[in-house]
């Protein structure tokens, strides 16, 4: 396999029952997971011993620069203003095919790697900079962890 380069790479959501995808973005950070410790020590040993706990899903960001005529800048603000839990979809560069739904059943393409996550934006206020542009860095709040699928060769 060769590496994967950021550019070229698309974003989609399961969004009302269909895929929706986010179009002129300039980041994408998915988070990393973290996961609790549990204290499993005896009273006579010398060393604390742990097992793994909970796994607590990541946090990110999506960065856009503001475009009031994108209808996925739109989309964004809206989705982060109602919080609605969504599945996430982040596909290497490939071809042109989009992921596509039937019956409410995801079926990703398999001629580029994927990032899968379920989780929700939360709103956020835009940075304003002298000689720059409106841009909106919106927490990416994943209610489960990443799942990589591999594009077949």
């Amino acid at each position: 396999m060769a590496r994967i380069k950021a550019q070229g790479t698309k974003i989609y959501a399961l969004v009302a029952g269909a895929i929706v995808r986010f179009t002129c973005y300039n980041a994408v950070d998915l988070g990393s997971d973290s996961t609790s410790k549990i204290d499993v020590t005896c009273l006579d040993d010398e060393e604390k011993s742990y097992e793994k706990g909970i796994v607590d899903p990541g946090e990110g960001t999506l960065t856009v620069q503001l475009d009031d005529e994108n209808t996925s800048h739109a989309t964004a603000l809206s989705l982060a203003e109602a919080g609605t839990e969504l599945s996430w979809f982040v596909g290497s560069k490939g071809d042109d095919a989009a992921p596509t739904v039937t019956n409410g059943n995801v079926t990703l393409p398999t001629t580029r790697n994927w990032a899968t996550f379920t989780g929700y934006l939360n709103k956020s206020a835009p940075k304003i900079e002298a000689d720059g542009v409106w841009t909106y860095a919106f927490p990416l709040v994943r209610t489960s962890s990443v799942n990589t699928i591999l594009r077949t060769p």
